[in-house]
């Protein structure tokens, strides 16, 4: 029981942690236009105006890109 409890424990808190990664680093793409190297998984940038960015090896897996425009995106 102990164990479960520590694991439950664990993975909420690192969950909070990445959300909080995810979180900033979408304040920067959303500042700078570009990302190098962020950690995305799991965003929410469904029409987000993402035209010119640079996003070199961001971590997109799960991120909801729909009706978001990558004309000219750096991937």
């Amino acid at each position: 029981m102990k164990t479960t409890l520590l694991t439950v424990c664990f993975l909420l808190f690192t969950s909070q942690a990445f959300a909080i990664d995810v979180d900033t680093n979408i304040k920067k793409l959303i500042s700078l236009n570009s990302c190098n190297n962020c950690k995305l998984v799991g965003a929410n940038l469904s029409g987000a105006d993402l035209s010119g960015a640079f996003l070199r090896n961001a971590n997109l897996s799960g991120a909801d890109l729909s009706e978001a425009n990558l004309r000219n995106a750096r991937l």
